[in-house]
């Protein structure tokens, strides 16, 4: 009786909150949910504590229509973005559906204790939700929410009804939602209550300018009260001129190991700068994209970064750097031995500027990545760095790995462990000697990733013979070093069939260089590329990899708005593509038809597939067969469903296909 009253006071309280439909239709539809899922015979009592895997597969059913999903990660479940394609114009009782099962499983006991809803038909049409659901719970460790439009303030408010003190928050992430003062001053409450478990903050602006300098000030001053903080992300915010907030922060935290600043103006940039030079904590310092700046903050980093000892990571990208800063940073590195991965893209510095940091890397061999790509040097010339830079570390690598033997045997990798240097060092022996043991390579990429070792066990991928399917989570933390080792490897592997990336790409540049790997590719059939948006040259790139691959069957990637102009070369790609059977692309900024061109390509090719089969086994010898025959006849395609369809083996299907164009 408990668990009835309980239910009835959750859909009464949804359908009076929800605004989508009248009250009344909610109720009837939240029943209807309810007989539902107990004729699938999932537990609904208030009490429930375990979800079996066949309770989940009913209740992502469900969410899928508001593209999310429930898994079992490290601490209990997760209610996260699936990655699929499901369009914002979902049906109002659809979302109705997914939104009050939402609310639900942040209100019974099974332990949900992370939400992602970030950019979700959920969040931008049912923001309500995030009151209704984060209120009822006291469970919830990480919240990410973020959205990519212009009017957020309510959703904003919603989110900070929904947090409150009694939240053992870890993780914050706020993407794009605008805070009102009193949200603000709400929200930095909750944070202040969390001090004491709180370890990772994300703060950004979206489409219209990001929260105040009040109001970020006040979520700031909330964390200057915490003392277990690893990683600040601020981006699009106004911090005021001075920037003495972020000293606060880092002399509160002796834990902060990350510091991103993204769009933060110049004077807040040094005075962090200047904070870090006693700070014996931080590890990765990223101060990037303030396109207004007069690039003399490379030259105050350069002087701080002289003594410093504790900073493997650092990124000043987009920041107007010119050579002078160039020649600063490079003086630097002739005495700093602790720093692995400095990043310079998009400033303004030429081959004179190059120059320095190659007379430095004879001697500095401690740098493991010198990323100088988007500035004015030659290509020549930043090849050049990047090989003396791997000769380095191939000579480290030759004196210090090779001296410990690895055991005989093989090696299996767990997915759900933590990557580090020394594990990837591992895979990769282990993939160039053959002796991974599985087919089925799931990697967790980490920030304590190198981008040197990271890249090295990529490429090591394209020599293993083992492993045919491959699975990357956390993909923001390939960079484009990394990612052009994984496109050498596509290029050269005969025996990799999947490849799945979890998430979304930060840098364009990886995607492309990923795209053009697969080109080149003749042995995988299907590729999920997970979010990534359509940036030039991009749909250029997928042009070529449709027009010379026709190997890939299925081929997904996810642009949340896809523009006009990109579609165009894209459809001209697929036109001349006849393998792919599986095609998902994302959704349109403008109103047109172009997916559904898109869809009848797939369906054209799988009428085509379907008549080029009968063809081979000469159960139909008309034009149209005939002519599905020639498209597909140098295609793995056509060889792998008369496989399937004969139940023979490779070699006497690739007889049967060959045996057919004889005849003709």
């Amino acid at each position: 009786m408990e668990a009835e009253s309980s239910w009835d006071k959750v859909t009464q309280d949804f359908s009076e909150s929800a605004g989508i439909l009248h009250p009344q239709p909610i109720c009837a539809r939240v029943q209807s949910l309810r007989r539902f899922l107990v004729q699938q015979g999932v537990e609904l009592s208030d009490t429930c504590k375990y979800l079996a895997p066949k309770d989940t597969a009913v209740i992502n059913k469900v969410l899928q229509a508001a593209n999310l999903q429930l898994r079992e990660w490290e601490h209990g479940f997760e209610v996260s973005r699936a990655n699929c394609a499901v369009e914002n114009d979902v049906s109002g009782e659809s979302l109705v559906d997914a939104a009050f099962l939402f609310c639900w499983l942040l209100r019974v006991k099974v332990d949900v204790t992370s939400v992602d809803i970030r950019d979700t038909p959920l969040l931008s049409r049912l923001p309500v939700v995030l009151k209704l659901g984060l209120s009822s719970s006291n469970s919830i460790r990480n919240i990410k929410v973020g959205l990519w439009e212009d009017n957020t303030e309510k959703h904003g408010t919603y989110l900070a009804e929904g947090l409150h003190v009694g939240l053992p928050l870890e993780v914050y992430c706020n993407r794009g939602i605008h805070l009102t003062d009193a949200a603000a001053a709400r929200v930095a409450d909750v944070l202040r209550g969390c001090s004491a478990t709180l370890k990772s903050i994300f703060i950004s602006s979206g489409t219209v300018p990001g929260p105040n300098k009040n109001n970020v000030k006040l979520l700031l001053e909330a964390l200057s009260e915490s003392f277990k903080l690893h990683t600040l992300f601020v981006a699009g915010c106004d911090v005021g001129k001075e920037g003495k907030i972020f000293a606060k922060v880092l002399e509160a935290n002796p834990s902060l190991k990350k510091l991103t600043l993204r769009k933060v103006n110049e004077d807040a940039l040094k005075a962090v700068a200047e904070t870090v030079r006693g700070n014996t904590s931080l590890e990765s310092l990223e101060m990037s994209e303030d396109y207004s700046s007069s690039g003399s903050i490379a030259l105050t980093v350069a002087d701080i970064m002289r003594d410093n000892r504790t900073i493997t990571n650092l990124n000043l990208n987009a920041l107007n750097i010119d050579n002078a800063g160039a020649r600063a940073l490079a003086g630097m590195l002739a005495v700093n031995t602790t720093l692995k991965k400095l990043s310079l893209e998009n400033n303004r510095i030429n081959g004179e500027g190059a120059v320095p940091f190659a007379d430095v890397l004879r001697t500095n061999t401690s740098l493991e990545e010198l990323s100088l790509y988007g500035n004015d040097a030659a290509s020549s010339t930043l090849e050049a760095l990047t090989k003396t830079i791997e000769s380095n570390l191939f000579h480290k690598l030759e004196s210090t790995h090779q001296m410990t033997e690895h055991p005989a045997g093989t090696l299996h990798y767990e997915g759900s462990s933590g990557l580090d240097d020394s594990v990837l060092q591992d895979l990769t022996h282990a993939l160039k000697e053959d002796a991974y043991s599985s087919h089925n390579l799931q990697l967790c990429l980490d920030f304590a990733c190198s981008s040197f070792h990271m890249g090295q066990m990529f490429n090591a991928i394209g020599s293993s013979s083992i492993v045919t399917e491959l699975f990357v989570d956390a993909v923001m933390y390939i960079d484009t070093y990394a990612a052009r080792q994984l496109s050498q490897a596509f290029s050269k592997t005969v025996s990799l069939k999947s490849v799945h990336f979890q998430y979304e790409f930060d840098d364009p540049n990886v995607v492309m260089e990923l795209l053009v790997g697969l080109s080149r590719n003749r042995s995988i059939r299907k590729v999920n590329l997970g979010f990534a948006f359509f940036y030039e040259p991009t749909p250029e790139v997928l042009k070529n990899l449709f027009i010379s691959n026709n190997t890939l069957r299925s081929f997904h990637i996810y642009d949340r708005s896809i523009r006009t102009k990109a579609m165009k070369p894209i459809l001209e790609g697929l036109s001349a593509n006849y393998a792919l059977t599986n095609v998902e692309l994302g959704t349109l900024d403008y109103e047109g038809d172009d997916l559904f061109r898109v869809q009848g390509f797939v369906c054209r090719n799988e009428r085509l597939l379907g008549a080029a089969v009968q063809f081979v086994l000469g159960k139909s010898q008309d034009d149209e067969a005939r002519e599905a025959y020639r498209k597909l006849c140098s295609t793995v395609s056509l060889v792998e469903e008369v496989m399937n369809i004969c139940s023979v083996s490779e070699d006497i299907a690739k007889d049967l296909v060959r045996a057919s164009g004889i005849s003709t």
